[in-house]
């Protein structure tokens, strides 16, 4: 209800390349954070309470995320994330990060809750978003038809959230399983390198707040893989996992 008496979030073109050359994250990210927090937030809304006024600014913030060129953060259009910087804003590239992972997942499983109550068109434009900035780029990584993005080859945390978003992504979405199955084996073969970052006892290098988040998350992988592999693939049963 506090969420109607409010502005939308307005994560802008303008802004995003402002932060190319003012080097202030902080704008752009507060305005795409809060988009994020309204569309999780409005959909256990909806599913609770489906008001109307509830479902209409959804709808907003659904539109807006498919106007985006791209749900990727500006801090992460640069190298070495990509080529270029502004590669992803240009056109050159589609890269995935924490983010854009993030909202592939979010937006997979609120169509899946809400698909009876938003607009089909909507709710096409979107599946076909998802697909196109974040799931068909994973595929192109996983069949080799493109370089592994740079979080995929990195020890920390990074690795962990991304490959759980992304997991979370593709497993709600509407494709086919053989592209699911060959995403889910990138995840199986790159996830061991975030454990390497690891030392022998368990103890996570990064600190109390990055094993919260990088740990927290391949739990949440973990437990995904263990429901959708009908209790077969248990990826805790490792040493360090265990330690």
């Amino acid at each position: 209800e506090n969420l109607l008496k409010q502005e939308l979030p307005d994560p802008s073109e303008e802004l995003y390349r402002s932060s190319f050359v003012t080097k202030e994250r902080r704008p752009y990210e507060l305005q795409h954070t809060g988009m994020i927090i309204e569309l999780n937030l409005l959909t256990m809304g909806i599913l609770l309470d489906p008001r109307p006024e509830f479902i209409a600014r959804w709808t907003k913030i659904g539109e807006m995320l498919n106007n985006l060129k791209v749900w990727i953060l500006p801090a992460h259009d640069q190298i070495p994330h990509v080529k270029d910087p502004m590669a992803n804003i240009d056109g050159k590239e589609i890269t995935t990060d924490l983010r854009s992972t993030s909202l592939a997942a979010s937006v997979s499983v609120a169509l899946n809750c809400l698909e009876e109550v938003l607009d089909k068109k909507l709710v096409a434009a979107l599946r076909k978003k998802v697909n196109t900035l974040v799931i068909d780029p994973l595929y192109d990584c996983a069949t080799k038809k493109k370089k592994l993005h740079h979080w995929m080859k990195v020890a920390h945390n990074w690795n962990a959230v991304c490959f759980c978003n992304s997991l979370w992504a593709v497993l709600a979405a509407d494709i086919p399983d053989d592209k699911r199955q060959e995403i889910v084996k990138l995840a199986l073969r790159q996830m061991p390198l975030f454990m390497q970052g690891f030392a022998p006892d368990g103890y996570c290098k990064e600190g109390p707040g990055y094993y919260g988040f990088g740990f927290g998350h391949f739990l949440y992988s973990a437990f995904l893989l263990y429901e959708a592999s009908d209790h077969k693939l248990n990826i805790l049963r490792q040493f360090k996992a265990e330690k």
